[in-house]
């Protein structure tokens, strides 16, 4: 559906001169309402996700593991060497 322009002009007061008058500028949509909720949500899932990654049983056996391998290498060099 196309809008009709107004082609008319403007007169400026006390010089006589006829201003052509701007068409209208399309409003835009605010970005940032639009962006703003899809980062909220991206930050909430990537916490979300690490904390249930965090709590996780394999997770947490994982890190029992690295600190017993840490515990045996401090014993092995202090017998060892």
């Amino acid at each position: 559906m196309k809008q009709k322009t107004d082609t008319r002009g403007v007169v400026i007061p006390l010089t006589g001169y006829l201003q052509q008058q701007q068409p209208p500028t399309p409003e835009h949509k605010p970005v940032a309402a639009i962006v703003t909720p899809i980062a909220i949500a991206l930050v909430a899932g990537i916490g979300l996700g690490a904390l249930t990654t965090h709590q996780s049983s394999g997770y947490q056996r994982i890190q029992q593991y690295k600190a017993d391998s840490a515990e045996l290498t401090k014993i092995r060099k202090t017998i060892c060497y």
